[in-house]
């Protein structure tokens, strides 16, 4: 009881409420208890569905937001190397070689 006490209103007020739901439930025939367990397992079963997909959709997200960014990344590396080796008067075809940029991209530059 004393940790009752120590609680918040609202905490105290969902512990009564849960009390009530569960003394609700007893009550139950075994037919309609049956009923009860079976609707809150098919309950149970899709919020955890959900949120597992919620999850993994997240995770997919975050590595395809990853990949596509070290993409970005690596290209504009080798576009800065390309801007750079072209003004040291370096053949386009060379800068090719070491960047991986086609010969179009280099002479845009």
């Amino acid at each position: 009881m004393e940790i009752l006490e120590r609680m918040p209103w609202a905490a105290q007020n969902a512990v009564f409420q849960r009390l009530a739901e569960v003394a609700e439930v007893s009550k139950l025939s075994k037919k309609d208890r049956f009923e009860y367990d079976r609707a809150l397992k098919r309950y149970r079963d899709t919020f955890n569905a959900m949120t597992g997909a919620e999850q993994k959709g997240r995770a997919e997200g975050l590595a395809k937001g990853r990949a596509e960014g070290e993409a970005k990344g690596e290209l504009n590396k080798a576009l800065e190397s390309a801007r750079c080796m072209k003004a040291d008067n370096m053949p386009a075809e060379l800068i090719a070689k070491y960047t991986g940029l086609t010969v179009e991209t280099i002479n845009s530059l």
